[in-house]
């Protein structure tokens, strides 16, 4: 999982095709996003700010976000860059954006993502992992160690003294040192821009692994393979503080609190690492797909544990799954409609219940045999429903669907509602639109 704090939320990019998602209340809760993002899911390599915008790296694509992550579109095509690249990272110097690859080097846009050239120029290696840009200089992270360039990406010159062409993983400024994990020489630190580098006294780190930094107040924080350290020397020395049994993907700061992603879920931390508390207390499954409000309880889809619902703003929680077919425990969808909450699962269509009262009941009378559904929505109290066979409806107040697909050619994936009209988009036939007083009521 990547996070990014970005403005005043906090983004979540799931591997394995499990979709993007954010948080606007320190991580209790968890929203997915991701309008424009092709279907199914891509996997999702990294997240990045870039100025006022997102980027996603996925393996189809690079997508952008100028709306906070609402609504993506296509910014770099991979095809124009090389159809077998994979970007390791990417970042900006005004309004030049970087791209570094791991089998053709950097790669510079200066027209806003419409084309990309190679800038390899004084590079005796392709293999970037990293990018770091400090005022007017650019620095890499490479098979080769560290090179740095000072005319927007043009020439790149070597800046090695200390560490020894070590392989460089992991690039970070606190604004006063710029620090180097690298792979055989442990983390490095420079106070002279690059010119030498010297070796900072750490208690353990990984040959084949460097994690993640991040500052805060006095503090600097370095995740690894085996727990969080802490430096409140500029990066001389470090103390173990804390999840020392987790191996930690990712460090966010997020206000006054430090958030860790690991393979464990999701951990905060509001007294600067001292102690830690897991933000999904109660879970039985950490792959959280949707979250939703009904009154004042809180209700999670997850990926293969079904429905848990929550009375303490999510301290506790306790699955609520009678009635969901038993191998089918994929809540991958939340809409609460007055007192009926509606559910929709991978694979056994949509289920309804009333106040949470009883147990779920299906609700697919009308709906394809074969239930490959997409998007659900609500427009103007009106359930909608994408699948593979078109558009379906249903009033709430009935207990059948009926489709609305005269004129469709195409496997429908998403659905809005503007003005008098409905707009409908496919991934083979482009973007179809009807009226909605078409509908049968």
């Amino acid at each position: 999982m990547h996070l990014l704090k970005f403005n005043k939320k906090v983004f979540a990019a799931a591997l394995g095709g499990d979709g993007l998602f954010y948080s606007v209340n320190n991580g209790s809760t968890w929203n997915r996003i991701g309008s424009g993002l092709p279907f199914p899911d891509p996997n999702i390599y990294g997240i990045y700010s870039v100025g006022n915008d997102i980027i996603l790296k996925t393996d189809i694509d690079i997508y952008i976000s100028k709306d906070e992550g609402y609504h993506w579109e296509k910014y770099l095509d991979k095809n124009k860059i090389n159809n077998k690249f994979y970007m390791s990272d990417i970042d900006h110097i005004d309004s030049t954006i970087l791209v570094a690859t791991s089998s053709n080097g950097i790669f510079i846009s200066t027209d806003g993502g419409n084309s990309c050239y190679e800038s390899n120029n004084g590079l005796p290696t392709h293999y970037v992992r990293d990018i770091l840009v400090c005022k007017n200089t650019i620095y890499i992270g490479s098979e080769a160690g560290v090179y740095l360039s000072k005319d927007m990406g043009k020439t790149w010159v070597e800046s090695n003294s200390g560490i020894a062409s070590s392989q460089v993983i992991a690039l970070f400024n606190n604004e006063k040192r710029i620090f180097a994990g690298t792979r055989y020489h442990g983390l490095q630190y420079t106070d002279d821009k690059g010119i030498t580098w010297h070796k900072s006294k750490i208690a353990y780190i990984e040959n084949n692994y460097c994690g993640s930094f991040i500052s805060k107040g006095n503090y600097i924080f370095y995740g690894t393979k085996r727990g969080i350290y802490r430096s409140e020397d500029n990066g001389e020395n470090w103390s173990l503080i804390g999840l020392d049994s987790f191996s930690i993907n990712q460090l966010l700061i997020d206000g006054a609190n430090i958030i860790a992603c690991t393979f464990n879920g999701l951990y905060i931390s509001d007294n600067d690492g001292l102690t830690w508390i897991e933000s999904n207390s109660g879970l039985t499954d950490k792959h959280i797909e949707c979250v939703a409000r009904y009154d004042n309880i809180l209700l999670l889809g997850s990926a293969q544990k079904g429905l848990f619902i929550s009375n303490d703003q999510g301290k506790n929680w306790l699955q609520k799954n009678d009635g969901l077919i038993i191998n089918d425990f994929g809540v991958n969808n939340i809409i609460v409609l007055g007192s009926e909450i509606f559910l929709k699962t991978f694979k056994g269509g949509v289920y309804r219940t009333r106040n949470l009262n009883g147990t779920w009941n299906s609700l697919n009378e009308g709906l394809p045999e074969f239930k490959s559904l997409r998007e659900f929505n609500i427009i103007h109290n009106i359930l909608f429903l994408t699948t593979a066979y078109g558009v379906y409806y249903l009033i709430p107040s009935q207990k059948s669907w009926k489709s609305f697909n005269e004129g469709l050619i195409d496997d429908v994936s998403e659905i809005i509602h503007f003005q008098d009209y409905l707009f409908s988009s496919t991934p083979f036939s482009g973007i179809w639109k009807r009226n909605i007083k078409d509908l049968n009521f």
